[in-house]
């Protein structure tokens, strides 16, 4: 197997190269290079990606479905790729067998209440995919909503679920980060917390 990077071959069940020392590229972690930046949410989506594959390893050892929690919130200023990196993480989940290839929704907050009104059929239409609520800081007391209960719901069928689907919430770090802070409860519901920096020149160019 040749390593993307430095282009040497390396042993077929390398993970990372033995030259350069970065992971050698697979299909599965394939949509991780397809992010600009992102470097610690990188190392991280690696960190979950070989969760994942222990997972089906176990799995396919007992024979017995595990669904281990893989909810997440994502915050960052607007234009910091926050809806790329929803994308690129269903696309992870799907390599790695985790969720349905291409089941996903992506319900952005002024969509939200009428995504609420047939609650249990679009819920249903999404089992063994993803959910990600965008613009959330806008549905939350903190945000512009004034209403608490606007995301209550969600999060209460969360602990009904058992992690199906996964649940993504996205936003700006103002209003969500004040709103989970506030609700040391509900933030605990969430395995992954990736809070996006601003691209440097560097990486933009």
């Amino acid at each position: 197997m040749k390593c993307h990077v430095c282009e040497k071959p390396n042993r077929d069940k390398a993970i990372f190269c033995k030259w350069c020392g970065e992971k050698i590229a697979t299909k599965a972690n394939a949509p991780l290079r397809e992010l600009t930046g992102m470097t610690k949410v990188k190392d991280r989506l690696n960190d979950l990606m070989n969760t994942c594959e222990s997972i089906k390893k176990r799995e396919a050892a007992t024979g017995t479905k595990i669904r281990l929690g893989m909810d997440m919130i994502i915050t960052g200023n607007t234009g910091t790729g926050k809806s790329e990196l929803v994308g690129s993480i269903a696309k992870l989940l799907a390599n790695c067998g985790i969720i349905t290839p291409g089941k996903i929704k992506v319900v952005d907050a002024v969509d939200y209440n009428d995504f609420a009104e047939e609650w249990d059929k679009n819920i249903a239409a999404i089992k063994g995919g993803v959910l990600c609520v965008e613009n959330a800081q806008k549905l939350v007391p903190a945000g512009i909503s004034d209403d608490i209960y606007v995301l209550d719901k969600l999060f209460s069928s969360m602990n009904k679920w058992s992690n199906d689907p996964i649940v993504i919430i996205s936003g700006l770090k103002t209003g969500l980060e004040e709103f989970f802070a506030a609700n040391p409860d509900i933030a605990g519901r969430f395995e992954y917390r990736f809070d996006l920096g601003d691209f440097t020149a560097e990486e933009i160019l």
